[in-house]
């Protein structure tokens, strides 16, 4: 892993990793470490991101980008464990995140921003 991503990866695991299970700590780092190219922005959200949050519980993980469906698997097969994912490109999610009753909505409000390909290359 480049210099660069290593800083952001600590930067944002630090924040995060202070809400989720000991044990689901090593599911998201592999996920990261094997994030697609594709992948512009990975955000976590549900009970990934509580204090309720058991070893026996999903990961819920939203991806934004143009993934295929080699990319799709390659994030569920990294994380070890059941993942809920859902994909969407930017423009829609930019677009419904903004939108109360919009189930982006709430992971945006509710979610931790994971990863931020856009945010990385600034």
């Amino acid at each position: 892993m480049p210099d660069d991503q290593r800083l952001v990866f600590h930067l944002v695991t630090d924040r995060m990793f202070r809400f989720i299970h000991p044990l689901k700590q090593k599911n998201f780092e592999n996920v990261y470490q094997h994030l697609p190219r594709s992948v512009e922005q990975l955000w976590v959200f549900g009970s990934s991101v509580t204090p309720n949050n058991r070893p026996d519980s999903d990961l819920d993980l939203l991806a934004v980008g143009n993934l295929s469906i080699e990319d799709r698997k390659a994030i569920i097969d990294a994380a070890g464990c059941e993942v809920d994912l859902i994909v969407t490109d930017r423009a829609f999610f930019s677009q419904k995140s903004k939108e109360f009753a919009h189930c982006f909505y709430t992971v945006v409000r509710n979610g931790i921003l994971y990863f931020d390909r856009e945010w990385l290359y600034e």
